[in-house]
């Protein structure tokens, strides 16, 4: 058989792709240990032969990541980093940290911004869609907007329950000054023996005229009720859009990010923060520094978005996702919110530590 220049480009091409270490780590199954289904915190343990790294990084029970010290790319890393730590036994955790986020890209490529730009996007859309809902929630309660709707559609034969608030508020609506729901049910039964035979939309609908600090200036209970319907269709048709485009947006394809995420099976080059923080924490914990990988937030130049990376007591701030190669954060102050540490450093980032992990070996 005879190959022309090209036909020998296009072979060599094709084993070029075939070699990348993402393509051939996806045809090897995932290691499985009955163990991480309810696992806490970090555990280690020899699957087939091979050690396994695990990593519960939420704090509810199950791992959400998998580092094998035998894949076909993760072995990469550890053979390359414990030869430089052989070499350097007395280097300190800030230049471990450093050296480890080097091989991570080396290995497992460098941070993947597509993905990342689309996760931002993504939760971007999520956070003004919460706030409308919070908004309405405590202009127009639920209550209100089914009564409205009850009221003015009586052939439709709703019925009026006590609505539930949606739970991806995630806040609590009384300390932002929502009205307490069981309190208004109260007042309503309270105001329905006073009304008698009228409907229990309409004795929701005169509580809230009588109570609500701006009554739409209305003259009566339907005239009331339309004003509701009208202030509320602009918001909900806008919270609908909103809705479809968060359904609509798809996220660049990662291999391999399941339950749990096993690193060996994400495609070369698209590891993002989570990742990132959970392998670098991972080689560093082996090497014996002490380390934490961290669910928080990180809020800069006005925007704020859920991350993961790593927390030092001595060193601070470990930052995996940067490019390099300056990984470690200079920290510039730390103090208390609600419980949580927020840590600002140089450069103007603030990072907010929610959920902490030590990675001490169980």
């Amino acid at each position: 058989m005879r190959f022309n220049k090209s036909t020998c480009a296009s072979t060599i091409s094709a084993f070029a792709l075939a070699s990348l270490p993402g393509d051939r780590g996806a045809f090897h199954a995932s290691p499985h240990h009955e163990d991480f289904n309810s696992a806490s915190g970090y555990v280690i343990r020899d699957i087939d032969g091979e050690r396994c790294h695990a990593l519960d990084w939420d704090g509810l029970p199950g791992i959400e990541s998998i580092l094998r010290e035998k894949g076909l790319r993760s072995h990469a890393l550890w053979t390359q980093f414990r030869r430089w730590r052989s070499e350097h036994l007395d280097s300190s955790l800030r230049d471990a940290g450093t050296k480890a986020c080097e091989v991570l890209i080396k290995v497992f490529g460098p941070y993947d911004r597509a993905t990342a730009a689309a996760l931002e996007a993504r939760r971007s859309v999520s956070r003004e869609r919460q706030k409308m809902l919070l908004k309405l929630e405590q202009e127009y309660p639920a209550m209100l907007r089914c009564a409205a709707r009850e009221y003015l559609a009586p052939e439709m034969s709703l019925t009026l329950t006590l609505p539930t608030f949606p739970p991806i508020l995630g806040v609590n609506l009384q300390s932002l000054g929502a009205p307490p729901t069981d309190q208004v049910h109260r007042d309503i039964v309270f105001e329905s023996e006073l009304f008698g035979s009228v409907s229990r939309a309409e004795h929701v609908l005169r509580h809230y005229m009588t109570s609500a600090s701006d009554p739409l200036q209305a003259s009566s209970v339907g005239e009331f009720a339309k004003g509701v319907l009208d202030k509320i269709k602009p918001v909900e048709v806008e919270l609908e859009m909103l809705e479809i485009q968060e359904s609509l947006m798809r996220l660049p394809a990662i291999p391999g990010e399941g339950e749990p995420a096993d690193m060996d099976q994400i495609s070369f080059g698209s590891l993002i923060c989570r990742h990132r923080a959970v392998v670098v924490g991972i080689v560093l914990a082996d090497a014996g520094f002490n380390i934490e990988v961290v669910r928080g937030s990180i809020e800069q130049d006005g925007r704020r978005g859920g991350h993961l990376f790593l927390y030092s007591e001595l060193e601070g701030i470990l930052e995996p996702s940067s490019d390099g190669p300056e990984y470690w954060k200079e920290v510039v102050s730390v103090y208390y919110e609600g419980g949580a540490m927020l840590v600002q450093v140089k450069g103007g980032a603030l990072y907010r530590l929610d959920h902490r992990t030590r990675l001490e070996r169980h």
